[in-house]
């Protein structure tokens, strides 16, 4: 075999190990952020999002300051840092548990539910008038709760 052709092999195997790579990589990280869903249904209009959480997950990591801003103007910053690391230790502890219905509220005309169900945290509002339907992966949610962490509270 000549030196050249041994060469692009060696390329070849390196550039296809690095595709590998990368696509194992990206299969980890939508496995674990998976996708958040959001469905409402009211006075005859259907919103459907199935958004890959990935892309959530780099949304807020380039959200501009101006979005954070406004967060921390509406948060008391102070009264809320001692319980972040309750916060995460919570989620952690969630994560964890099995499938399990966390709240249902029921009055005449509405009914609310929040459960933990396939790895997802689930909302669902039903009214007389509107369907209410969010599902937000638990990896979601602690990206989420870290961004917050880093970008409001970061001293």
């Amino acid at each position: 075999m000549k030196r050249s052709t041994r060469i692009a092999l060696v390329v070849l195997v390196g550039f296809l190990l690095v595709v590998g790579v990368a696509a194992g990589a990206l299969a980890h990280s939508l496995r674990d952020q998976g996708m958040v869903i959001v469905r409402v249904e009211g006075d005859g209009d259907r919103i459907s999002l199935n958004i890959p959480g990935a892309l959530v997950a780099t949304a807020l990591n380039f959200a501009p300051g101006a979005l954070w801003d406004e967060i921390d103007d509406q948060i008391p910053r102070d009264e809320i840092r001692p319980y972040m690391k309750i916060a995460r230790t919570a989620l952690n502890e969630l994560a964890a548990l099995p499938d399990v219905v966390l709240v249902t509220v029921r009055d005449e005309d509405e009914s609310v539910r929040v459960e933990k169900r396939n790895g997802a945290m689930i909302v669902m509002v039903n009214s007389d008038d509107e369907r209410v339907f969010v599902s937000v992966p638990m990896g979601m949610v602690q990206t989420i709760v870290s961004a917050f962490d880093r970008k409001v509270l970061a001293i």
